[in-house]
């Protein structure tokens, strides 16, 4: 992992969240993990088909359920995908695609240890 935690998720919100959500916190992280590898899967297949509306509308899904658990770094990246997508530049996000998978490997670190 290449800089701290905080760089990648925000421990404040972390702390709200583990805070309102109480014991289900743990819930809604496995949740938020599971429904991201599906979203992950949705992002990468929109890319190798190159089909910019999908690929607009899965790294928008995609970025507001990393939004939604202080994933910035990870959010931000879907948003330059979804920006791809919405010019239709489909083909262009390969690295970015690589960057999302990489840094939702760190994330999910970094959350399985919260719980």
């Amino acid at each position: 992992m290449i800089g701290s935690p905080q760089d990648h998720v925000d421990s404040v919100m972390l702390d709200e969240l583990k805070e309102v959500m109480e014991d289900d916190f743990g819930i809604l992280i496995d949740t938020f993990l599971s429904d991201s590898e599906i979203r992950l899967v949705d992002v990468k297949t929109a890319y190798d088909e190159l089909n910019s509306k999908k690929l607009r509308e899965s790294a928008h899904s995609l970025k507001g359920s990393c939004s939604n658990v202080g994933a910035a770094k990870l959010a931000d990246i879907c948003k330059h995908v979804e920006e791809l997508g919405r010019v239709n530049k489909a083909e262009d996000a390969g690295q970015l695609i690589k960057d999302i998978l990489s840094e939702f490997e760190v994330v999910r670190v970094i959350l399985k240890e919260q719980v």
